[in-house]
């Protein structure tokens, strides 16, 4: 990492930048287990923030092979009712919703993703840190490979560089596609860019609906800046 560079995740929230001390992703070849042993997380482990703790777990899936999000969280009873309590899970914990459309059914030709997998990281805050308090390791599904790693939604991020280069490329016409290849050649190709073209479109498209919603572009602008 090292550099300040702002980077903004695909789902919309913002995380701080990534300890240096995290091992980032390893797009070419499987981890031995004394690398995976140095970066496994475990029970007493202390972070700063909710935000730390995510990184470090979002790093260490991506290094294993998975995906992750934030599910549950508890909060005290007392005021001013803060939370106390936070679990990140595999993106594929849970089933699906019975009443969801079957694939075959789909306008979309879109995969399950819920496998109900019961690997998390569970961290409790105690005395202003936050504490893993519980980890699940087993996954009811196959680790994803190295060289397909760089797909993963919660690893996918648009770096504050990329933003500009997309939004200024946009109004000559170029298209998002077009924009990949560029940032391909430019960050040394196409698993190092760090999100996919379809990202690029959804940041665009979501550009366009708040300049329609607040119709000051300068001041939409400002805020994906």
């Amino acid at each position: 990492m090292g550099n300040n560079e702002n980077i903004i995740p695909v789902n919309g929230e913002k995380n701080d930048e990534l300890d240096d001390e995290i091992v980032p992703p390893n797009n070419t070849k499987e981890l031995s287990e004394e690398e995976i042993n140095s970066i496994r997380p475990f029970i007493g482990k202390e972070f700063e923030s909710q935000d730390e703790a995510y990184d470090f777990y979002n790093c260490y899936a991506g290094n294993i092979g998975f995906s992750i999000r934030r599910q549950t969280t508890n909060k005290s009873r007392v005021e001013p009712f803060e939370v106390i309590r936070r679990i990140f899970c595999c993106s594929r914990q849970g089933v699906r919703d019975r009443r969801a459309k079957p694939v075959e059914e789909r306008k979309r030709n879109q995969a399950d993703t819920r496998e109900n997998c019961n690997a998390d990281m569970v961290i409790t805050k105690k005395n202003g840190k936050w504490v893993v308090t519980s980890v699940t390791e087993e996954h009811s599904h196959k680790l994803v490979s190295p060289s397909k790693r760089h797909n993963m939604r919660s690893l996918r991020v648009i770096k504050s560089s990329h933003k500009q280069v997309i939004v200024n490329m946009r109004p000559a016409g170029v298209k998002t596609n077009q924009m990949m290849n560029y940032l391909a050649v430019e960050s040394g190709g196409i698993r190092n860019i760090g999100f996919l073209a379809k990202d690029g479109r959804n940041y665009l498209s979501m550009k366009r609906q708040l300049e329609l919603k607040h119709g000051d572009a300068q001041a939409v602008l400002d805020y994906f800046q």
